[in-house]
C-alpha cells in the first residue's frame, strides 16, 4: 500500500512523517504553458475566446492549470462558448484593464477630481475596493518590470499590445515614481482591511498620488549638474573669500576687510593680510574633499582675526551656508586647512553680519556680481534648490564635478 499526501504547506508536516516520505515538488506553470493548453482546449471544444480574456484567466488561476481549466469551463457555460474579456471580468469579479489604465492616466495627468470620480464609480458598480487595489498593484508592478527592460516582459501576464500600451503610458514616470506609487498602494491595501470605511482610504490615495510632484533620483540630479557644466564656459575661476561689507565696523585690533583705508589697516595687521592671501589655497584644498563646503566658505566675508580666532561673516541671505560650515566635521576640516596654510593653530567662528549682498566690497553691483557667478558652473549648480535640498537631506557633499 502506498499513501500519497498532497499539500500546499509542506512546512507544516511534522519531521517524523517527512523522514518517511519521498518528496516531489510541483511548481507553478508558466503563463505561456497555461495559455497554450487553454487554446488547445478551446479549439477542441469549439470555444471562441479573446486573447485578453486568456490573460485574465491565468492571472486569476495564479499558475494552477486545474484552476485555469475550471474557470474556462465556467465561462464557456456562462458565455455560450463565446468568451470576451468583458464577460470574464464580470464573472471573475476582476477589474477591467481600461479602468486601471484610466486611473494611471489621472495620476500622471495630476487630475485629482477625475481620479476621485473614477474610484467612486468603480465602488458604485459593486467592485470590492480591496480587489481594485490589488489590481492596481499588479498593474504598476507590470509597469516597474517593463521599465527595467524589455527582456523581462515574459514575467508580465499581459498581451503584447497591452504591454506596449502600458510602456508608452508610463514613459514619463521614473522608476522612483513607480516605486512610490507601489508603496502607497500596498499601505492603502493594509489600511482598507482595518478601516470601517473602504471608500475613504481610496479617495485619500487618489489625492495623494495625483498631487505628488515627480520624484527626482540622485542620478537625475547628476545629469542636471553635467548639463549645467556643458553649458558653462570651460575656464572658470575658483571662488575665494571676499571682503566684508562697509557696514561691518572695525574694532580695536580687529580689521574688517573692504573698509575705506583697508590697505593701510592691512599693513598694520600683517596676520590678517597673511590670512587673506592664504584663503584661496585653503578653499582649493577643501574643494578636493568637499566641493559644497568650499563653495559655502567662498561666500563668507573675513570680519576679524584676534587671539588666533578667525571670524567669518555671512549675510542673512546666506545663513544656510553658515549653518553648514558650523557642523563639527566641516568646522574641523576648515581649521585643519587653516593651520596647515598659516603654520599655527587657528580657530574659526561664523557670524551673521548686517547689510545685504546687492553690492560687494569691490563696488560691483548685483548685476555685475551675477554675471561673475555665471562664469562658475559650480556656483550655478549649488544655487539650484533641488541640489541644496539633496545635500541638506542626505548631509552629503559633491565628490566630483565634471
Amino acid at each position: 500500500v502506498k499513501f500519497i499526501f498532497a499539500t500546499t504547506a509542506a512546512y507544516k508536516v511534522i519531521p517524523t512523517i517527512l523522514s518517511r516520505c519521498q518528496r516531489f515538488n510541483f511548481r507553478r506553470l508558466s503563463s505561456q504553458d497555461i495559455i497554450k493548453k487553454l487554446k488547445e482546449i478551446a479549439k477542441k471544444e469549439k470555444i471562441n475566446i479573446e486573447e485578453a480574456a486568456l490573460y485574465t484567466i491565468i492571472r486569476a488561476a495564479s499558475g494552477s492549470m486545474r484552476d485555469a481549466e475550471s474557470l474556462i469551463d465556467q465561462l464557456a457555460t456562462y458565455c455560450k462558448n463565446n468568451i470576451t474579456v468583458k464577460d470574464t471580468n464580470k464573472v471573475l469579479g476582476t477589474i477591467e484593464q481600461d479602468s486601471l489604465y484610466e486611473f494611471c492616466q489621472h495620476v500622471i495627468g495630476r487630475d485629482t477630481k477625475a481620479a476621485i470620480k473614477l474610484i467612486n464609480q468603480i465602488i458604485d458598480d459593486g467592485v470590492d475596493p480591496s480587489q481594485f487595489i490589488q489590481s492596481l498593484i499588479e498593474y504598476f508592478r507590470a509597469a516597474m518590470i517593463i521599465k527595467e527592460g524589455k527582456d523581462l516582459t515574459s514575467l508580465v501576464d499581459l498581451p503584447k499590445d497591452e504591454i506596449e500600451k502600458l510602456s508608452k503610458q508610463t514613459e514619463s514616470l521614473t522608476t522612483e515614481d513607480i516605486l512610490y506609487i507601489l508603496y502607497s498602494l500596498i499601505n492603502t491595501n493594509y489600511t482598507i482591511r482595518r478601516s470601517s470605511s473602504q471608500r475613504i482610504p481610496l479617495e485619500l490615495l487618489a489625492v495623494k498620488l495625483s498631487r505628488k510632484e515627480s520624484i527626482v533620483s540622485l542620478d537625475e540630479i547628476m545629469k542636471r549638474l553635467n548639463a549645467i557644466e556643458k553649458n558653462a564656459p570651460a575656464n572658470t575661476e575658483e571662488a575665494a573669500i571676499t571682503q566684508t561689507s562697509n557696514e561691518t565696523p572695525a574694532k580695536e585690533e580687529e580689521v574688517a576687510m573692504g573698509e575705506p583705508g583697508g590697505l593701510q589697516q592691512l599693513e598694520a595687521h600683517p596676520e590678517l593680510y597673511r590670512i587673506r592671501e592664504a584663503m584661496p589655497k585653503v578653499i582649493k584644498n577643501i574643494r578636493q574633499e568637499k566641493i559644497y563646503i568650499a563653495s559655502c566658505l567662498g561666500e563668507g566675508k573675513i570680519v576679524s582675526y584676534k587671539n588666533n580666532i578667525l571670524t567669518i561673516g555671512f549675510f542673512k541671505s546666506n545663513t544656510f551656508h553658515k549653518e553648514s560650515l558650523e557642523k563639527p566635521q566641516n568646522k574641523k576640516m576648515i581649521e585643519t586647512q587653516l593651520a596647515e596654510a598659516l603654520g599655527s593653530k587657528t580657530r574659526v567662528e561664523f557670524v551673521v553680519i548686517k547689510g545685504d549682498n546687492t553690492k560687494n566690497p569691490d563696488g560691483q553691483t548685483e548685476a555685475q556680481e551675477s554675471n561673475e557667478e555665471k562664469k562658475s558652473p559650480l556656483k550655478k549648480a549649488l544655487s539650484e534648490p533641488i541640489i541644496k535640498t539633496a545635500i541638506d537631506m542626505f548631509d552629503g557633499n559633491i565628490m566630483k564635478f565634471m
